[in-house]
């Protein structure tokens, strides 16, 4: 297990929130507030070493500060999430803020592009410019693959086999999987690495082996995901509230369910250690079951 201190914990929580969920500055703002609170009421106890009594003292604590129930719910709604990204990041070997009864931000339905609206970002620009070709590998990476914004960028290139359509891919926990990829995401890649790659490899042998690069040869950044996304988004018209990289893996699981995959082959695909962790997309599919009872359904 890693070993974590409260500061670097709560900034790489945040720097997370940031690039893969898209949050605002004032979100952003808010929970980093939350979170320091929550640290110095830690006394000194490592965030991966805490307790559920831990979290429950820290929201008794609030009230006994006259917080409202409305701060008190957020401010616990925080530390759920914090604590359960430092278990998915492998930082914790256990989740605390999981046994506490209270809201949280992991039962909302994911946010999914629509099929329509996947097609629409995902149509490829003519031409040959190395951006351009960049841009649609990691699109491709993105949804075609349903890899999350750090396993594109750590991808390297002597893993991609094209004569078996797969890639292996290092995920949370450094654990490797292996994922298919389609005729799209195989055409998108070959563009870039025959042809747009090699104007962004460094001179003189420095080549880092990521198959996406920057324009300075460097390994791409989340951030670098991020704006491309966003660019790309923006082009085409789709908004911005609802598209983030992470939105294309939303969408990627989505499909995949909506489609008649099983659970468990999504799973695997998703890299997500539990089952559990997948389930949340099949809401999707009840709420639209629900729906369709509401609608058609003589006796609903």
């Amino acid at each position: 297990m890693k070993t974590a201190t409260p500061r670097p914990a709560v900034r790489g929580f945040l720097d997370w929130m940031r690039v893969e969920c898209g949050a605002s500055a004032r979100t952003l703002e808010a929970y980093g507030a939350d979170l320091r609170l929550y640290a110095t009421r830690l006394s000194g106890t490592p965030p991966e070493r805490a307790t559920p009594e831990d979290v429950l003292d820290f929201v008794a604590g609030e009230a006994a500060r006259g917080m409202s129930p409305a701060t008190q719910a957020r401010r616990l709604v925080t530390v759920r999430a914090f604590h359960r990204w430092l278990h998915a990041e492998g930082v914790a070997d256990t989740d605390p803020g999981a046994l506490v009864d209270g809201p949280t931000l992991w039962n909302r339905i994911p946010k999914y592009l629509t099929p329509g609206e996947v097609s629409c970002l995902l149509a490829p620009d003519a031409g040959d410019d190395p951006y351009v070709l960049r841009a649609q590998a990691l699109l491709e990476l993105l949804y075609g693959c349903g890899l999350r914004a750090t396993e594109c960028t750590s991808l390297r290139t002597e893993h991609v086999h094209f004569d078996e359509s797969t890639l292996r891919v290092r995920g949370k926990g450094g654990k490797d999987r292996v994922v298919p990829f389609g005729r799209a995401a195989a055409t998108a890649l070959h563009a870039w690495l025959d042809e747009g790659r090699a104007a962004f490899a460094p001179a003189g042998g420095d080549d880092p082996g990521t198959v996406l690069l920057s324009v300075r040869g460097r390994t791409l950044t989340r951030q670098d995901v991020w704006n491309a996304v966003r660019k790309r988004a923006d082009a085409r018209g789709i908004g911005r509230g609802k598209l983030s990289p992470h939105t294309l893996r939303h969408s990627f699981a989505t499909h995949l369910l909506t489609g008649g995959a099983d659970l468990r082959v999504v799973q695997t695909l998703l890299g997500h250690a539990s089952v559990s962790t997948t389930q949340v997309y099949t809401r999707i599919e009840e709420d639209r079951m629900r729906a369709a009872h509401a609608r058609f359904h003589p006796r609903a």
